[in-house]
C-alpha cells in the first residue's frame, strides 16, 4: 500500500518523535511504501522555528521520503502566511497514493487535496 502524509500546515522535523514522524516510521517498518510531503519549516540547533535552505527529497533515517515543498513566490509573504506551496497537486498525483493522512489541515493547499480526491475517488 502507498501511504502519503502531508505536513504541510505547520512544522516537519527530521529525527524527532512527533505525530508526523512516528506515523510514517511505523508504516515502513509493516512494509508499506511511505512518502512525506512537508513544508521548510522546521526547527534549528537552538529549538527555534526556521525555514530550510533546501528543499525537495530527501530520505529519513527508516528510510522513507520526504519531499520538501516551498511556499509560491508570487505574493511569498502572503503565500508563507497562508501556506500556497508550489508544486502541491503534482506531487501528491507522482506518490499515487492508496491512502493519504493530512496532518493539520490550516492550510491553502488543502483545495489541491479536494481536487486530487475528486479526480481519485478509491484514495
Amino acid at each position: 500500500m502507498r501511504i502519503l502524509h502531508l505536513c504541510l500546515a505547520n512544522f516537519y522535523i527530521d529525527n524527532y518523535s512527533y505525530q508526523e514522524n512516528m506515523l510514517p516510521k511505523y508504516h515502513k517498518m509493516m512494509g508499506h511504501y511511505v512518502s512525506v510531503i512537508a513544508s521548510k519549516v522546521s526547527f534549528d540547533e537552538n529549538g527555534e522555528l526556521c525555514l530550510l535552505k533546501k528543499q525537495g527529497e530527501t530520505l529519513s533515517r527508516e528510510g522513507y521520503k520526504v519531499l520538501r515543498l516551498r511556499y509560491k513566490r508570487f505574493l511569498y509573504p502572503l503565500n508563507k502566511r497562508i501556506r500556497r506551496y508550489e508544486r502541491t497537486y503534482i506531487s501528491i498525483k507522482e506518490e499515487n497514493p492508496d491512502i493519504i493522512f493530512v496532518h493539520g489541515c490550516q492550510f491553502w493547499d488543502i483545495k489541491k487535496i479536494r481536487e486530487y480526491k475528486r479526480h481519485n475517488r478509491n484514495v
